[in-house]
């Protein structure tokens, strides 16, 4: 069961400040979701000249990660990879007590984890590790997921912003439970396994998984997933496919 999302446009007294770190297509795409919402959004870029369409459009261009940070009390990240995720974050620093760093990142379930130590090490409020299915252009609409796990207070504080970029699911406290929905739902288990040990997550007959309607039997490109994923009837789909937590789907009501 998925949760229908709020896109609904708020007032902009109760629409609260929130950074974006990362403008990729992905990043600025959420950036201008949450202008679009009337969040007052602060963004920032390694290449700075990314940050300009932003800005005209009335975001606050941060100079440093740090300064981007202390501007919002919700902060959140969409870069290329954990590494980049690393080596922000250690420029960051303690500019991050009293705030909730949600990280949007691709990543596994050790790496979400380990953001989680550092966030609670360094002072933030809460850590929220998301994952995302569907493509930029969908940001701010039901047809883009985005499954989160993490702190609960902090889900529960900042779920009506989430909610805004798209269809949302709470996966509870575990830091990991996020990347793991992400794993199960995009990668299905092998259909067949030559080695009497062969685990769903770990041989290499994974690769000769088939997924029904794809005509290469392999998971589609990316760029397509979305409208693959929306013909593939729910009772075929892998394990792990539109299930939300008791906690997420109470939210409902």
């Amino acid at each position: 069961m998925t949760i229908a999302s709020d896109t609904t446009t708020r007032p902009a007294a109760e629409a609260g400040p929130v950074t974006v770190l990362g403008l990729g297509a992905m990043g600025s795409a959420i950036a201008r979701t949450f202008l679009d919402h009337g969040h007052p959004t602060t963004v920032w870029n390694r290449t700075a000249a990314k940050t300009a369409p932003l800005a005209d459009a009335g975001a606050t261009a941060a100079p440093t990660a740090a300064e981007a940070v202390a501007a919002s009390p919700l902060v959140v990240v969409a870069l290329l990879d954990s590494a980049a995720v690393e080596e922000v974050l250690a420029s960051v620093g303690t500019a991050v007590s009293g705030r909730t760093l949600v990280n949007l990142t691709s990543g596994s379930p050790s790496q979400a984890r380990a953001n989680e130590r550092w966030a609670r090490e360094h002072g933030a409020a809460g850590y929220l590790d998301g994952k995302i299915m569907g493509d930029p252009p969908y940001v701010g609409t039901p047809d883009i997921l985005f499954p989160f796990s993490g702190s609960d207070t902090a889900f529960a504080a900042h779920e009506t912003t989430l909610r805004e970029l798209g269809t949302v699911t709470y996966h509870g406290e575990e830091p990991g439970a996020a990347a793991v929905e992400f794993m199960a739902q995009v990668s299905p288990p092998p259909t067949s396994c030559s080695s009497a040990t062969c685990t769903p997550c770990g041989c290499s007959a994974k690769k000769a998984s088939t997924w029904p309607g794809s005509p290469s039997g392999s998971a589609p490109p990316w760029p397509s997933f979305r409208r693959y994923w929306a013909r593939w009837p729910k009772r075929s789909r892998p394990v792990g496919t539109g299930r939300t937590s008791a906690r997420s789907t109470s939210r409902r009501h």
